[in-house]
């Protein structure tokens, strides 16, 4: 039996979880995590949206900085697909 985290919920690497907005959809994990289980709606009207983001690759200040230009260039991607997807 496969869960479903429709409410949420701790993630273990490698083990499967039912998930999806719009559909059924087989998630698994390769790293711990959490399922947040809605948007919501914030106080002003606007969505409270959550992102969590793995860096590999990046081992000391100096090689983090020079690829900072790509990593916001993700996470605004990323976030623009998200707000468009929920909207």
């Amino acid at each position: 039996m496969i869960p479903g985290l429709a409410d949420g919920g701790d993630v273990t690497p490698g083990h499967a979880y039912i998930v999806g907005e719009n559909h059924p959809e087989l998630f698994i994990p390769g790293a711990q995590g959490k399922i947040v289980p809605s948007l919501g709606q914030s106080k002003n009207g606007g969505n409270t949206i959550i992102n969590q983001m793995h860096i590999h690759g990046v081992t000391d200040m100096d090689s983090f900085q020079a690829s900072s230009a790509q990593i916001v260039s993700s996470f605004h991607r990323v976030t623009s697909q998200a707000l468009a997807r929920n909207s």
